[in-house]
This record gives C-alpha cells, sequence and structure tokens, in this order.
C-alpha cells in the first residue's frame, strides 16, 4: 500500500486506539483483516470480540489464561501471557504497518517450523525494520516506536499520534484509490484494507 495512504489509516486506527485506551479497554486484536475502508476513504477499527479492560487484562498476569488475538501481530508480553495492556495494540498497529507497507507478514517461518518454535522466535525478538529507501525514515522510526519488546518503553497512542509518519499532508483517500493498487473485499460499501495476495502464517497458540 502507498505510504501517503498508509500513514492515513493509521492516523484513523491510532485515533480510536486513543479513545479505547481512555475508556479502559485494550481491543487486543489490532490487524489489517480488522481495519475496514469506507467508501469516503475513512479508516475503521472493527471487530472487539477479543477486547478486555485495562484491569483485566492485568490481572492475567502470572496466570494461565486464554490466549486472545492473532499469534502473528501479538506483543512479547501477550505471547508469554503475562498481561494484556494498552501498549499491546501498539505492538500488533507496528506489525499491521509493517506489513501494509511491505506487503509481507510481519513473521515468516518455513512450513517445518515448529509451533513452539515460532511462539518462541515471536516472543523472544521483533520483526525485521525494512533498512533500504522503500519506507520513508519517519515510517521507520513510527515502527520503531511501536516494535519496542519491552512495553513500558512503547510509545503510547496518544504519543504516536503526533509522529511525523502521521501527520504527513492530508492525501484525498478513497476505496477506489486503493483498489488501483490492491484488491478489497466489498460489504455493503465497506472494503476490506487487506490485499488477497497477503498470507499470515498460522500459528496456534496452544
Amino acid at each position: 500500500m502507498p505510504e501517503m495512504i498508509m500513514s492515513r489509516c493509521t492516523k484513523s486506527i491510532l485515533t480510536a486506539l486513543v479513545h479505547i485506551h481512555k475508556l479502559g479497554y485494550v481491543h487486543c486484536d489490532v490487524k489489517p483483516h480488522n481495519v475496514l475502508l469506507s467508501e469516503r476513504g475513512h479508516a475503521k477499527l472493527v471487530d472487539f470480540g477479543s477486547c478486555v479492560s485495562i484491569d483485566a487484562g492485568k490481572s492475567y498476569a502470572g496466570k494461565s489464561c486464554d490466549f486472545r488475538g492473532t499469534v502473528v501481530y501479538a506483543a512479547p508480553e501477550s505471547i508469554a501471557r503475562q498481561k494484556f495492556v494498552p501498549e499491546s495494540d501498539i505492538w500488533a498497529l507496528g506489525c499491521s504497518v509493517l506489513q501494509m507497507l511491505t506487503g509481507k507478514s510481519p513473521w515468516v517461518f518455513d512450513k517445518k517450523t515448529e509451533v513452539k518454535d515460532a511462539l518462541f522466535r515471536i516472543g523472544c525478538s521483533i520483526p525485521e525494520i525494512p533498512t533500504n529507501n522503500k519506507i520513508s525514515k519517519e515510517a521507520k522510526d513510527f515502527l520503531r516506536k511501536c516494535l519496542v519488546k519491552d512495553p513500558t518503553a512503547r510509545w503510547k497512542a496518544d504519543m504516536l499520534i503526533d509522529h511525523p509518519f502521521v501527520q504527513k499532508p492530508d492525501h484525498p483517500l478513497t476505496a477506489s484509490n486503493c483498489s488501483t493498487h490492491h484488491q478489497h473485499q466489498r460489504h455493503h460499501g465497506i472494503h476490506s484494507i487487506v490485499p488477497h495476495c497477503f498470507h499470515v502464517p498460522k500459528v496456534q497458540a496452544c
């Protein structure tokens, strides 16, 4: 997806996350598949089925609880089942932005990779951020602010919304603009932001 369009989509998602977090909730499943574009080009964050209150998310620390979200977008603290915090949504946002900018899943596994090995890698490392000139320095810095292993050092939604990456000059984003680059699913005037060609590795948490 062109960076200018992704910038505006990201700003819309961050606006939603700021609101959700202020209400005291964690979305727990931020990913491209849960972002829709309206006919006017407004990005909407959907699917709150995994949502949990911030207080409840903290209470999970150290307990064996049901995994929430999608593994390849999950933050290290979520993989370890320690807690679900607002910053976990930021990690997932970083993985999503990385995927939309590069067209590749944030994690790539060989078909022979065992589940435990995949989970260990996701839980103990960070996705690779491109070092070439295919994405701007602002985008790279934005990703570095999101993809920090320590959630306490990760930027929050209300901080990221002022980041240069999402403060680019406005762009006439419409679903038709995006369709010139990717295919979109249509449902009552709403388009999925996810191109059909994207492949997300199927890794189960348990």
